[in-house]
């Protein structure tokens, strides 16, 4: 299983019970040292935070769509997303 359908699974049992996972905000996860690799390689590419933050934001939503469609392996290509391109 992947960590798509991991979400999904997780999201559809938060959700029955009135909640939703904890998910970290791209920031937060770049501010801690051991993801400091990553922040320098999205700043060499000029990575906006803000734009990659948004694009992993539609994308959760997407697998929450899914997911709330019943299908326990719900994938966002089956809601209609596309990976994100390098």
């Amino acid at each position: 299983m992947t960590s798509v359908g991991n979400y999904a699974i997780a999201f559809r049992h938060a959700h029955a019970e009135g909640t939703e996972p904890a998910v970290p905000r791209i920031a937060e996860l770049l501010a801690d040292p051991a993801f400091q690799p990553l922040e320098a390689w999205l700043r060499k590419r000029g990575v906006e935070r803000e734009e990659l933050q948004g694009q992993v934001d539609e994308f959760l939503e997407m697998v929450r769509q899914a997911a709330l469609g019943g299908d326990p392996e719900a994938s966002p290509e089956e809601a209609g997303a596309s990976p994100a391109s390098d």
